[in-house]
């Protein structure tokens, strides 16, 4: 079975905040590596600017190219989750390496980190590992089926609605980070690969039959207004009806920043995978 795959990346809207997302395309004549990496931290410096590269965008690098490295002769799901724990290891040295953890408050100073989904088509098999926000889907007969669970959906939902006494004066991507992040015993926690090894067991995997004509679609979070609370995606689905299939990542992305200027939202870096099951 041959394999088409585009992909594109649109920065945030922010002056001054660097695009952390990464995505990697890597196809041989056996699989088809998808890899989509989105950098968390948003730590700003004492003047108020993002360094440029941002603690966020060094661990998307480094993440995306410890799992291509580990993913080059994936069969098994197994192989997928060691993949990740090499990945989560490498922001480990990462986070070592710039001397992270010494100045770690949750508030200014922040671990590096990122979410990601990496996806290997191999023959009519379809394999994939998943952490966090960033999200994997099938697109069958034009209809859209998320194989990815939202990991952050329900940790921000509760965020919201903690009070300021509740919150006990601390901020919100304090109690975010410190309280929900990696902390499995909590209903309301996430994954994000920062080094930490409780975020290993977030790590999510699963496989998937493909057929000729079948699109395995990866995207960062910001896309995923495009999807309902109860992941209906049924408006990207009408947005590309009769869209060639190479535009389908400018269009998506064009059409979450519109929704994300509808809601008010605040623009974050947005980008899109597409890959074809050709025949």
């Amino acid at each position: 079975m041959s394999i088409v795959a585009t992909g594109t990346s649109q920065r945030n809207t922010s002056d001054d905040k660097p695009n952390e997302d990464v995505f990697t395309i890597r196809s041989d004549n056996e699989r088809t590596i998808l890899v989509i990496v989105d950098g968390v931290t948003r730590s700003r410096r004492a003047d108020g600017r993002y360094p440029v590269p941002s603690g966020g965008l060094l661990a998307a690098r480094v993440v995306a190219q410890t799992l291509i490295a580990a993913l080059v002769n994936a069969e098994h799901l197994q192989a997928l989750y060691q993949a990740f724990l090499q990945a989560n290891d490498a922001v480990a040295q990462l986070n070592h390496s710039h001397n992270v953890w010494p100045h770690l408050d949750y508030e200014e100073h922040d671990l590096y980190g990122a979410v990601a989904t990496a996806a290997v088509i191999h023959g009519k098999r379809l394999i994939w590992a998943h952490i966090g926000d960033t999200a994997l889907l099938k697109i069958r007969g034009g209809h859209f089926h998320q194989l990815t669970r939202d990991q952050v959906q329900k940790s921000m939902k509760f965020l919201k609605q903690l009070t300021p006494a509740e919150r006990a004066g601390k901020s919100v991507a304090y109690h975010s980070r410190a309280q929900l992040r990696n902390h499995p015993e909590l209903p309301v926690s996430y994954g994000v690969l920062t080094g930490e090894d409780m975020a290993l067991d977030y790590v999510e995997t699963g496989e998937d039959g493909l057929i000729a004509g079948d699109v395995c679609l990866l995207c960062s979070d910001a896309v995923t207004c495009l999807r309902s609370e109860e992941e209906d995606w049924s408006f990207a689905e009408q947005l590309l009806a009769g869209v060639p299939f190479l535009e389908w990542p400018s269009v998506l992305i064009a059409a979450a920043g519109r929704r994300e200027l509808e809601a008010q939202l605040r623009s974050d870096d947005k980008t899109i995978i597409v890959a074809r099951v050709a025949g």
